[in-house]
């Protein structure tokens, strides 16, 4: 990994709200590096991800960097993985939902074992690990960014600043911006035009909402991914309900 940017960094797996929370950091003027892989649009396998998850491992790592991981349930991050792909990149062979949840190239296995590998890290870790949840970050989202704040050592915000750029950075408003035309490219995040305006799947800023999954699972897909957290032992603390 690169880390000549600063001595913080941002882990993810992708569709888990990572653009949203380092265009909030940026309201600080701290612009963390930036890492999720990428691991959808490689299409990389289940099998592949699970030999090669060493490489996240982090090792490189000094004991002066700190690095935040952002967690978002799976069933939301392949609801949103899929409309990524399906609505935003037209990958129309993914379009069958049943199987891209099931896909060891795009599914919730896949999602699993990358969230897995840096939870377990953060238990050995010799450098501060911030665990953040995307949850939390929508429900209370003061809160989880004064946490965030002090974490990184930025003690001097007010109550007052914090909310306002919570306000700043809300769903509405960001949805907003990219209905504009997106961000400026000197921002953390630049928004480019593949979107379809008649399509709001499309749209990088979807719909932000907590257990969206709701809207897509059946009872098959409640017991296949209930099996896959048994057989995981993935922690129950890191759904959405």
């Amino acid at each position: 990994m690169n880390l000549t940017k600063n001595n913080l960094h941002l882990v993810s797996y992708p569709k888990s709200g990572r653009t949203w929370l380092a265009l909030m950091l940026s309201d600080y003027e701290i612009y963390p590096n930036l890492h999720h892989y990428r691991l959808i649009s490689q299409q990389i396998s289940t099998k592949w991800a699970e030999e090669h998850y060493k490489d996240l491992a982090f090792q490189s790592y000094n004991s002066n960097e700190k690095v935040l991981f952002l967690i978002r349930d799976p069933r939301d991050v392949v609801v949103s993985s899929y409309h990524h792909l399906v609505d935003r990149y037209k990958k129309n062979h993914l379009s069958d939902f049943k199987s891209f949840i099931r896909s060891p190239n795009t599914g919730l296995l896949k999602i699993i074992y990358y969230q897995l590998k840096i939870f377990n890290h953060t238990k050995t870790a010799e450098h501060p690990f911030l665990i953040v949840r995307y949850e939390e970050l929508h429900r209370n989202s003061y809160q989880t960014m004064r946490h965030v704040l002090n974490f990184y050592g930025k003690f001097s915000y007010t109550k007052e600043t914090i909310l306002e750029n919570v306000d700043k950075r809300s769903f509405e408003n960001m949805k907003k911006i990219e209905m504009q035309g997106g961000y400026k490219k000197n921002e953390i995040t630049y928004l480019d035009d593949i979107r379809d305006l008649s399509n709001s799947n499309s749209f990088k800023i979807r719909n932000g909402k907590i257990a969206s999954y709701k809207d897509y699972f059946d009872d098959y897909d409640y017991a296949y991914f209930n099996s896959l957290i048994e057989k995981t032992k993935y922690p129950k603390t890191f759904l959405a309900d």
